[in-house]
């Protein structure tokens, strides 16, 4: 239900925009699933390790990812750094375009904290 109502967001509120998805996920989730319904919203993923130990290994999703959508995406990227991955998404997404962090609650902390530090650096 929360994969259906973000592409749904993205789809109303992001329709023009190029969109890199940051995600992580946990190895006990249905993450073809979720792949599935995000995937044909995005142009490009980076994928992360959330700190925890249930967390799928980075290279295990990004090659599932590569294998099963890589010809819908502009790119995949590997990135099991949390910080370096959001630096990654930044970087590939056009000015114009958004970056979505989704997949794991447990990443999003680190996320924010990344992005806010960022910003006050700046």
């Amino acid at each position: 239900a929360g994969a259906r109502t973000l592409a749904k967001s993205i789809h109303m509120l992001l329709p023009e925009q190029s969109v890199t998805l940051l995600t992580g996920m946990m190895a006990d989730k249905d993450i073809r699933g979720f792949l599935r319904i995000i995937l044909p919203y995005v142009h490009r993923v980076v994928v992360t390790k959330p700190d925890n130990p249930r967390a799928m290994n980075p290279f295990d999703l990004g090659s599932l990812i590569e294998e099963t959508f890589g010809q819908q995406l502009e790119k995949v990227v590997v990135e099991p750094v949390i910080e370096k991955a959001v630096d990654e998404a930044l970087a590939l997404t056009p000015e114009e375009g958004a970056v979505i962090c989704a997949g794991s609650l447990y990443m999003l902390g680190s996320v924010r904290h990344w992005v806010l530090e960022g910003v006050k650096s700046d």
